[in-house]
């Protein structure tokens, strides 16, 4: 019997970024669940709140913000780690946010590499079987760029 693999929630207002976001989350060995908005994300996580090991959460939305967001999510979970993502510099808003249990940061435009390193400073409120999936998946990704869609 394999490993369960690990559920990222990648949630991004731009189709683009969430098409690319999926690719390079899949890349480490991740199953993604996507969003829009951060109401969509909540939806999503109540939903799924039992698979859901990380989510990657942009900043500035519509409908309802990442911060937003990032802080009724915490309030579900304390403990659920939680990447912010933003093209914006880091304001006060943001700062409290990092000051919650496992939240990090990672700055727009970011490559796989980016992704990766900031996912492993999450890594360890995950389990050891998803650490052990994510790391054999990211030697493989490392060596071939993921397939285009």
């Amino acid at each position: 019997m394999s490993a369960q693999r690990p559920v990222a929630l990648f949630v991004d207002d731009e189709l683009l970024l969430r098409k690319a976001g999926k690719r390079m989350l899949i890349s480490m060995g991740y199953e993604v669940m996507l969003a829009s908005n951060g109401q969509e994300a909540l939806e999503r996580y109540a939903e799924h709140r039992h698979r859901i090991g990380v989510v990657v959460l942009d900043v500035a939305m519509p409908i309802m913000s990442g911060a937003e967001c990032c802080r009724e999510l915490k309030r579900t979970n304390a403990n659920l780690p939680v990447l912010l993502a933003s093209g914006f510099p880091k304001g006060a808003d943001l700062q409290s946010l990092l000051a919650l249990p496992n939240v990090q940061y990672l700055q727009k435009p970011y490559e796989l590499d980016d992704l990766v390193g900031k996912l492993a400073e999450l890594e360890e409120v995950y389990q050891d079987s998803i650490r052990i999936s994510c790391q054999v998946n990211l030697v493989r990704s490392s060596k071939a760029p993921p397939p285009m869609e």
